[in-house]
């Protein structure tokens, strides 16, 4: 099983689509874990007017890693939305492209930091460990191309609580540009991904 990250920054980008198409052919479950987008900046600016507690505007980031699950299967109902470990783990045999809904996992969990310091990208991994996903591949607008895992944890390209999970975590860490969907099939179809 893979867990791929889509980082909201491809909510504005044209790459987006192609993902969405091309995830239902792979030869493997995938699940997709959305990122907030603009859902989540809608979060920080309410956050910044009302003074709302760090837990609160967690909460409602999460919920709006939601909302961009539900708008990427509007774009292709091919794919389907799970919400518990248990359901990815139930349709994982079929080989299915299935988007993560996080909200009541993600609440229900009190050792997840409920800051801003825990993003998607930890939540991704979060999944990862709780899934025993082989891979972890994370889609960023963002060039990763050469850099090690460290480099991207030092220049903030993920979360800083990234770190704090990456021991538990028997599987492998793989960055793919935006423009890379291609490039993620031709992986999962050969040995890269297996």
């Amino acid at each position: 099983m893979i867990v791929l990250k889509i980082g909201g920054s491809l909510y504005t980008s044209s790459y987006l689509r192609e993902w969405l198409v091309l995830l239902p052919k792979v030869k493997q479950s995938v699940v997709i874990v959305p990122g907030g987008g603009p859902f989540a900046d809608q979060v920080r600016a309410a956050g910044e007017k009302w003074d709302i507690p760090l837990s609160c505007a967690h909460d409602m980031a999460v919920l709006g890693m939601q909302q961009f699950g539900h708008m990427m299967i509007g774009l292709n109902p091919q794919l389907t939305l799970e919400s518990s470990c248990n359901g990815i783990l139930n349709h994982s045999e079929q080989h299915k492209a299935m988007v993560w809904a996080p909200y009541d996992e993600v609440l229900a969990d009190d050792d997840i930091d409920k800051n801003w310091q825990t993003t998607s990208d930890s939540l991704a991994l979060w999944l990862a460990i709780k899934v025993s996903a082989k891979h972890l591949c994370i889609v960023k607008s963002a060039k990763t191309d050469g850099k090690s895992l460290q480099q991207l944890i030092s220049q903030q390209v993920v979360d800083n609580n990234f770190e704090t999970l990456l021991p538990n975590y028997s599987g492998q860490v793989h960055f793919y540009h935006a423009s890379y969907a291609q490039r993620f099939i031709d992986d999962v179809n050969s040995d890269v991904l297996t």
